[in-house]
């Protein structure tokens, strides 16, 4: 994982002291998750991602289906888990609304959202997909599901990735990539410090910011791993940009999904933020976390 050395005591100290924590009402509060429905193939990957978090975290899904088609069988595969699992059957005249009236009286703590991989910005530009419409109107943690490129099959989970700026949410992304890991499957946790193309590299990777930076990002990881006895191996990348050292570093790696955070207030995907850049140059499968800090 790395060359560094930690000793336990040392190094779980040092993890609480620069701030880091594991959310003590995440799993507890998980209780009911949403999943939007249209009965499209490219939905295969939320549900499974849906399962393997309600598996583990004994929560129950509820598949709004807006529409005329038959999702029994769906519902049968869940169950046949020991998952709870029902159908909300609505026929709204509009899915965004649907959606939308369901999440906010339903007191859902995650929603997992469906959406396709558009790979032209003029697709982005000018479709206004459901997604844009209803993930910023709802309230709880919402995992947006994009299918790996020109694929519907469910992809090998035996590497996850999980693109960890050190920020609050970075536990959470952590928490929801450890139920899809298959046995014996390992997080590969990256951070990107970007720095300005006329500075060369020489001048930036010896320097005591990024030193320091490396080092605290190996802390986490680190941390992590030992309280969440799961294995995770650091990866701090220093790029021009981080869009493009992700997708020279990450798509090299046969990952399976890839975690990256989208928060409320950083803007919608067309306005070229920095997860739909990713979106546009990653290969593996990717889900966003539109994080809501239900703990407070």
């Amino acid at each position: 994982m790395t060359n560094e050395t930690f000793d336990d005591e040392a190094l779980l100290n040092e993890f609480f002291n620069l701030g880091y924590k594991i959310p003590d009402t995440l799993l507890t509060n998980l209780d009911r998750i949403l999943v939007p429905s249209v009965g499209e193939p490219f939905e295969n990957l939320g549900f499974e991602i849906a399962k393997r978090i309600a598996k583990q975290y004994g929560a129950e899904i509820t598949i709004l289906n807006n529409g005329k088609i038959d999702l029994s069988e769906r519902k049968k595969k869940i169950e046949e888990l020991n998952i709870r699992c029902k159908i909300v059957n609505t026929h709204h005249l509009s899915n965004a609304k649907a959606i939308v009236e369901e999440a906010s009286k339903g007191d859902y703590q995650l929603v997992i959202f469906s959406s396709r991989r558009r790979l032209k910005f003029l697709d982005w530009l000018i479709t206004r997909s459901t997604s844009r419409r209803v993930i910023p109107k709802i309230k709880c943690d919402v995992l947006q599901v994009y299918p790996k490129k020109n694929e519907e099959a469910i992809p090998d989970f035996s590497k996850i990735g999980v693109m960890l700026p050190r920020t609050e949410r970075d536990s959470h992304l952590i928490y929801w990539g450890i139920p899809l890991l298959s046995e014996n499957g390992v997080i590969e946790a990256f951070h990107f410090s970007d720095f300005p193309r006329i500075t060369p590299m020489k001048n930036v990777i010896d320097s005591d910011l990024i030193v320091e930076e490396k080092h605290n990002f190996k802390v986490l990881t680190h941390g992590y791993s030992a309280l969440l006895s799961t294995d995770i191996n650091p990866h701090f990348i220093l790029s021009h940009s981080v869009a493009h050292g992700a997708a020279q570093v990450m798509n090299k790696m046969n990952l399976g999904v890839c975690f990256l955070g989208q928060s409320q207030k950083k803007g919608y995907f067309w306005r070229r933020s920095l997860s739909y850049k990713v979106i546009l140059k990653l290969k593996s499968a990717l889900i966003i976390h539109h994080y809501r800090n239900v703990e407070k």
